[in-house]
């Protein structure tokens, strides 16, 4: 029998993407270890979560599974294969991977083993799913992000409740690893392979895939998975996890609607993009938005905007540069930027179209807030001119709290002598001042009062300063009444009154 193409890569040969195991053997792609929490935390269907000693754990339930167990795996597959290769249900999805089960069920019907159910499951995402990435994102309301430290190494999570954990599960060579990252990434057009070792992609569900192959991955090949968990993040969940208090929100939210230009800023995994995602709900509905981000599309702008245009740059030679898509933006006359992330040569063409009335929100690295972050636009790669920093006049900083939680360490606005925001006698020995509104979380009540937000809002709404103020804390209030209800948020801030 000659074997289709696919059904040759899954079972034996030489495809694309490598060498795998041949058509006799139809081993499984990777291996389920006898690694379990000794105290379980949490259990959801056939995964758990515990710790071992300082360790955390996250396992698939296999206790059981013996070596003839794998052998009927291997045989099942081979079954599983050639049934659906036949038609076009090799490709991922619910459907196929319940078509995958079935047959695997038949095929181990006659099988002396007590674990059918088991093995006919991981036989279907060996198949058609992506082996142990796949049944690791099925949990991906818990599973933030998968890591694969090198290609036969336990695979780890990182998990919203517990951290890092480790996993039973693991490729079983490099190649397997290959194959599998490469079929998550083919309707990218993408591969990953030695001509291109290094690979950023976005998966279908909008979930952040990077890999490397040796010799930039030491240990022979790595990757990593920022799993789309698919939970909304809006001012309700920001409320709810604790992240950022009503206060904070509604003092943002005035700063949204006086175009002041806002950096989230923070270490990796702080909450940065989410955080950014969440204020976009603050932005009036018909504002011309344009979003520009590089490779992937992590934005998710909600659906009141009427006018909205999403960019995205290329990290490709021969491509659209983040920094040529902001410059592209700027001639397609936006009320507002939104920028996934600043850390380059863009940086000064968006503070460039703030100058201009063109205001921003964007997110960067920094390791504090405040002058860190100044240093920050100023040092390489940035490299942003004096005059252009003046531009910026808030950062939110960002921080993680233990392993579970991000929280809103602070807030920074920036008073400047060059924009007349300070008096010449306050400019002394720096050309600009430092206010905090907030810091470890808690707000200054005196700083509120006194803040540029107060006064671009109420210049730009002819109100004095105390009626500002009765506002800020009106919405703060609106705020907390719509984290306890169910109410569409968007519609709701969307359909707030104007100040009266």
């Amino acid at each position: 029998m000659i074997l289709p193409t696919r059904l040759t890569r899954l079972l034996g040969g030489t495809g694309a993407h490598g060498a795998y195991p041949s058509q006799e053997t139809a081993s499984l792609c990777f291996s389920v270890t006898d690694d379990y929490p000794e105290k379980v935390l949490w259990a959801g269907g056939n995964k758990v979560a515990g710790n071992r000693g300082q360790q955390n754990v996250y396992s698939l339930l296999a206790l059981n599974l013996g070596s003839s167990d794998f052998e009927a795996a291997g045989r099942a597959k081979a079954a599983v294969v050639e049934a659906l290769s036949r038609g076009d249900t090799l490709k991922y999805s619910e459907e196929s991977l319940a078509r995958a089960r079935q047959v695997a069920s038949g095929a181990l019907a006659q099988c002396n083993t007590e674990n059918k159910d088991l093995l006919a499951y991981i036989v279907a995402h060996d198949t058609v799913g992506f082996g142990p990435m796949s049944i690791l994102m099925e949990d991906r309301q818990n599973i933030e992000e998968i890591v694969v430290n090198a290609p036969t190494a336990p695979i780890g999570i990182y998990h919203a409740t517990y951290g890092y954990c480790t996993t039973n599960l693991r490729f079983n060579s490099e190649k397997d690893f290959r194959y599998t990252l490469n079929k998550m990434i083919a309707d990218t057009e993408r591969e990953l392979n030695s001509s291109t070792p290094i690979i950023d992609a976005q998966l279908d569900d909008g979930s952040r895939l990077h890999a490397q192959l040796r010799p930039y991955s030491v240990n022979g090949a790595l990757a990593t998975i920022r799993l789309n968990g698919g939970k909304r993040i809006d001012m309700r969940r920001i409320m709810h996890l604790g992240t950022a208090s009503a206060e904070e929100l509604a003092y943002l939210w005035l700063a949204v609607e006086s175009n002041l230009n806002i950096v989230i800023a923070g270490a990796p995994a702080s909450g940065k993009t989410s955080f950014l995602m969440a204020l976009n709900s603050l932005v009036p509905r018909y504002t011309r938005v344009i979003t520009i981000e590089e490779d992937t599309n992590e934005l998710k702008c909600h659906s009141n905007f009427t006018n909205m245009v999403a960019l995205q740059g290329l990290s490709l030679k021969g491509k659209a540069s983040l920094k040529e898509q902001v410059i592209n933006a700027l001639h397609l006359r936006p009320d507002r930027l939104i920028v996934g992330e600043m850390r380059g040569g863009e940086t000064s063409d968006v503070l460039s179209g703030s100058n201009f009335g063109i205001p921003f929100m964007t997110t960067m690295h920094s390791s504090d807030n405040g002058s860190a972050i100044l240093a920050r636009l100023q040092a390489k790669p940035m490299s942003v001119e004096p005059q252009l920093i003046s531009m910026l006049d808030i950062a939110v900083f960002m921080r993680q709290k233990g392993m579970q939680s991000r929280v809103l360490d602070s807030i920074a606005e920036y008073r400047w002598l060059s924009r007349n925001e300070m008096a010449v006698d306050e400019a002394s020995p720096s050309e600009h001042r430092i206010d905090y509104i907030a810091r470890d979380g808690a707000t200054s009540r005196e700083a509120l009062a006194g803040s540029k937000v107060v006064y671009a809002y109420s210049k730009m709404h002819a109100l004095r300063p105390a009626a500002v103020m009765k506002e800020l804390h009106s919405r703060a209030e609106f705020l907390e009444e719509l984290a306890k209800n169910d109410a569409d948020i968007d519609e709701a801030i969307a359909g707030y009154g104007e100040p009266k």
